[in-house]
């Protein structure tokens, strides 16, 4: 994430640890939401690739 400086990665981290969530995951959602405000998705599209990556992310945890 070369476009965020350090207190913005802070937060992100700070977050990922509250919430339990990987950092892996929380750079992977960013990306995914980048690209997706550049192509023209529809809600449902977005929803079920985030959905899908965040299941991914969990099952390899397990």
């Amino acid at each position: 994430m070369p476009n965020l400086n350090s207190t913005e990665l802070f937060i992100i981290k700070r977050i990922c640890h509250t919430h339990n969530v990987p950092n892996i995951l929380a750079r992977e959602l960013l990306k995914e939401s980048k690209r997706n405000t550049y192509e023209n998705k529809i809600e449902k599209e977005r929803v079920r690739n985030y959905r899908d990556l965040m299941n991914y992310h969990f099952s390899k945890e397990n």
